[in-house]
């Protein structure tokens, strides 16, 4: 990530990672990245969060599977004109 040119708005991630996960990777990119929003995903079923919580200012959960209703609506959440 030496590039400053690379202009990010939003990171998909699910938080199953081989070695890491989501929320790491996460916090990694928003290092270079610090206004980058990120939806978080996953079919496991993770008491601590919740489908409508935010899990920090502009990082939502996403729970599998969705419809892409659904996945429409985090993304204008984070991306839309509201913000």
């Amino acid at each position: 990530m030496q590039n400053t040119d690379i202009k990010i708005d939003l990171l998909i991630s699910d938080i199953q990672l081989p070695d890491s996960n989501g929320h790491e990777l996460a916090q990694k990119f928003r290092k270079h990245l610090p206004g980058l929003k990120v939806i978080l995903m996953s079919g496991y079923d993770h008491p601590q969060m919740d489908e409508n919580e935010v899990i920090e200012e502009g990082m939502l959960f996403l729970q599998k599977p969705f419809s892409m209703e659904e996945f429409w609506k985090k993304v204008d959440m984070l991306l839309g004109s509201g913000n």
